[in-house]
This record gives C-alpha cells, sequence and structure tokens, in this order.
C-alpha cells in the first residue's frame, strides 16, 4: 500500500486508483486495493461525505458508486 499526504480535498481522489472504474461496488474497490473490508469501507465512507463519491444505486447487496467529477466546476 502506498502512503500519500492528504493536504486538500482533492488529495482524496488519490485513494480511487487510476484504473478503477467510473462506477464501482465496495467489492470492486477491495479487488484494486487489496485491503480489509473495513480499511474500503472506511475509504468510501470519508470519499461520500467529501462528496468525492455519490451513491447511485446498488448492484445486488452492495451500493454502487460514482466518481464526482470536479473538475467541470
Amino acid at each position: 500500500m502506498k502512503h500519500v499526504t492528504l493536504d486538500q480535498v482533492d488529495d482524496y481522489d488519490l485513494l480511487l486508483p487510476d484504473n478503477c472504474p467510473q462506477t464501482f461496488t465496495s467489492a470492486t474497490l477491495k479487488k484494486y486495493l487489496k485491503s480489509s473490508p473495513k480499511k474500503i469501507q472506511t475509504c468510501l465512507n470519508v470519499l461520500n461525505s467529501l462528496n468525492r463519491i455519490e451513491v447511485i444505486g446498488k448492484e445486488g447487496r452492495h451500493r454502487l458508486y460514482k466518481r464526482v467529477d470536479h473538475k467541470s466546476f
């Protein structure tokens, strides 16, 4: 796992790997980050609270997340 410094809100985007799809579930993210479910859920909660991702529905029993595009603001 790579260590990063998170000084600004935009820095939290680094928690999502570049090769992660635009829409994803916690299970999808777990495959990319190779981390524990608890750490993945913490990551998703932080990103969601900072409006870096949003819940757009469900895929099976998992929430479906989407990256929020802040470049257009």
